[in-house]
This record gives C-alpha cells, structure tokens and sequence, in this order.
C-alpha cells in the first residue's frame, strides 16, 4: 500500500495520504463470523469511522473513494426493512495495473 497504491493517489492529492487510516480501520473493524450475512465486511458508519479516527467526517466518503479507485475496497448496501447500510470490504491487495489506477484515480479528481 505505502510503496506503491497510495503515492500513485498521492501524486493526485498528497492529501490522500489520509487513506491509510480509514483503511486500517476498517480493516480491524471486519466481521470475522463466517456463519453471519455481512462476514468479511466492515459495516460502520461515518459518523463512527470520524469519531474514532480523528479523520473529518467530509473526507470519510473522498478516502472511501480513493480506497476503491486504488482496488483496496469494495463496497455494498444492505437495505434491511427501511434502513439501509454501507458494507465496506477491504481487500488485502489490489490486482489493478498502475496504469489502471491511474485512470481511476483522473476519474475520480473530475
């Protein structure tokens, strides 16, 4: 992640820098049960990811999306009754090219 994902996102805003801790967040916060619906996903919300980061809760969403241009996050809704969720998956590697996440990330700056 730090030798190779986050300085491409980095050359685009050194702000996403930032990324990183959403990520391992996350990461510590994934539902380990397999015999659970959402096993494998984080499923918090923003104001919490920004409580318990330290990280703006404006520039959770921008992080989540340079997370995903990068391929280190998938995400999902769940709607249970009229409510309904955010699923983060982190991804413990990213099987995109360089090139790829380039393209992503020009994307995602527009």
């Amino acid at each position: 992640m730090w030798r190779r994902l986050l300085p491409i996102a980095m050359e685009y805003n050194r702000g996403y820098g930032a990324a990183a801790v959403i990520y391992t967040y996350l990461i510590a916060n994934v539902n380990g049960q397999p015999d659970n619906d959402r096993y494998m996903s984080a499923f918090v919300s923003v104001d919490r990811i920004a409580r318990d980061t330290g990280v703006s809760r404006n520039r959770v969403a921008p992080l989540c999306n340079v997370l995903e241009a990068v391929g280190l996050l998938k995400t999902a809704y769940d709607y249970t009754g009229n409510k309904r969720e955010k699923l983060y998956y982190p991804q413990y590697y990213s099987d995109l090219t360089d090139e790829e996440i380039h393209v992503r990330m020009a994307e995602l700056e527009r």
